[in-house]
């Protein structure tokens, strides 16, 4: 593995050992930067928080392609989110209700949640969740595959976000008498939740104001797609080259190559176990006090483990008979992150027989990916040293 890799990993490794604790909701949303593994191995990319504005520019995606006989003038109609289709996750009661805008407008930046289906299976949810017990760099949540047990690349989500924020909902076309447009069934669907900052004077919100779900049906004959907003009539066309890589999306890309990351400053124990053997950390945070099996340790050795336990690399995702023989493996090496907050889920990531190089890394009972059975094996040769 190369020594930018273990850079990446050491680095936000160690914001969630030595991190300043306490980073909650408020009404703005904060600034963070970290660096970390992105998808590729080796490569160290920064993570954003969504305070920050993406960087760079893209190029307008093109849109309308056929103008019509006078202009549609922008509407917005207060919906509930019970109106919503199964892209849309269902709100709780005390969620305020959004405005639903017929040609969406928005920054990268202004964006807290998207959800795209395709052909009527939910492929993709990701959405703004701070949380007290999460640091800010971690906010974001994959929701759809994921169930939020993961953490964000947040270069290629913001890359995502740009796409969207490029396309621009302008003249509607004229759909001639028997022309199929497919939109009685889409294909496809992409919501989108934003913030829609109105003046230089209005300060950005956690939580989105405004929605939009963008119903796809078919392609013209120049690969086009019919495009319609949901609860309104306007159709547009949207080319394929700036739909079908949205559409087209690989959760797998969103996530920073990490098999898991838990902030020591929530954890109250962890209890490692090993097949015969079991080990206990007592963390307590506020007192800077550790203990190995009941053992006092210093600062630096629980600092040297913890970090270890988080950096296990994800090598990529189970395939074909193998993934399904492992669910009922014994693990390998089981780590449980006992949490010391109420609303912080406690995380167990267990390790199994996958194939003779590869492990499978179960997180909260869910088989999403593989890990080197090599580093899993130096990981526990770690452990049973340092008790």
């Amino acid at each position: 593995m190369r020594k930018r890799h273990y850079v990446g990993i050491v680095l936000l490794t160690t914001l969630a050992v030595v991190s300043t604790f306490g980073c909650g909701r408020s009404n703005g949303l904060k600034e963070s930067q970290t660096s970390a593994v992105s998808k590729n191995e080796g490569q160290s990319v920064t993570a954003k928080a969504p305070a920050m504005e993406a960087e760079g520019s893209v190029t307008e995606a093109e849109v309308s392609v056929t103008e019509s006989e006078g202009s549609v003038t922008e509407s917005e109609v207060s919906v509930t989110e019970s109106k919503e289709l199964a892209t849309e996750s269902e709100a709780p009661a005390a969620k305020k209700e959004l405005i639903r805008t017929e040609k969406p407008e928005f920054t990268a930046n202004e964006v807290r949640r998207v959800a795209i289906a395709v052909g009527g299976q939910d492929v993709f949810e990701i959405t703004y969740a701070p949380q007290d017990y999460k640091s800010n760099f971690a906010y974001w949540d994959i929701i759809t595959p994921y169930q939020s047990l993961v953490m964000v690349d947040t270069e290629e989500m913001f890359n995502l976000y740009n796409a969207l924020a490029a396309w621009k909902f302008g003249s509607a076309i004229e759909i001639k008498e028997g022309e199929d447009t497919g939109l009685s069934e889409p294909s496809a669907s992409i919501a989108i939740d934003y913030y829609d900052i109105k003046s230089e004077a209005d300060t950005a919100d956690a939580d989105p104001n405004t929605t939009c779900l963008i119903k796809f049906g078919k392609k013209d004959e120049q690969g086009n797609y019919y495009a319609q907003i949901e609860g309104f009539e306007t159709i547009y066309k949207i080319s394929s080259s700036a739909a079908d890589p949205v559409l087209m999306v690989n959760p797998y890309d969103y996530i920073l190559k990490i098999c898991c990351l838990v902030d020591y400053k929530t954890v109250d124990t962890v209890e490692i176990n090993m097949g015969e053997s079991t080990h206990v950390i007592d963390v307590n945070a506020v007192q800077k006090k550790y203990a190995f099996d009941k053992k006092e340790v210093d600062e630096k050795a629980f600092s040297t483990l913890y970090q270890a336990l988080m950096g296990i690399i994800v090598k990529g995702e189970p395939e074909g008979e193998n993934a399904s023989e492992g669910k009922e493996e014994s693990p390998v090496l089981q780590i449980d992150f006992q949490r010391n907050m109420e609303n912080a889920p406690d995380i167990t990531v267990a390790f199994k027989t996958y194939n003779d190089d590869y492990y499978l890394a179960e997180i909260n009972g869910n088989q999403f990916f593989i890990v080197s059975k090599e580093d899993v094996d130096q990981l526990a040769k770690q452990v049973e040293e340092s008790f």
